[in-house]
């Protein structure tokens, strides 16, 4: 039971610490609102607005990491030179990011 306890309270310790990102898309008012976070909101929120219209490509960047091999995150890349990653870091996975990529472009595209 106590071991139990102990690897739950870990597990939660460790969910509660990371960084959490928040992306909606909102073709009505044309923009894009990004909440970054942590501790579930308790240590503040910070919230960045854009225009879809300052959105110049999405991408995924990667980077090759000692450890994991070459990790990857989702970027907005902005009108004027900015890059806005979509995670608080790189990971594994391109398929799962390009799949993210190309459902943020076909959103984009649409009327």
């Amino acid at each position: 039971m106590l071991p139990t306890l102990f690897l739950f309270l870990v597990g939660l310790l460790i969910i509660a610490t990371g960084s959490f990102i928040n992306c909606h898309f909102d073709k009505e008012s044309n923009s894009l609102a990004l909440s970054r976070y942590r501790w579930f909101g308790k240590l503040g929120k910070a919230v960045f607005l854009y225009s879809l219209n300052e959105i110049v490509d999405i991408k995924v960047e990667s980077s090759d990491s000692s450890e994991c091999g070459m990790v990857h995150r989702v970027s907005l890349m902005l009108i004027s030179g900015e890059t806005v990653p979509l995670s608080g870091c790189y990971s594994s996975g391109f398929q799962e990011k390009q799949q993210i990529v190309n459902m943020i472009k076909s959103f984009l595209a649409s009327n």
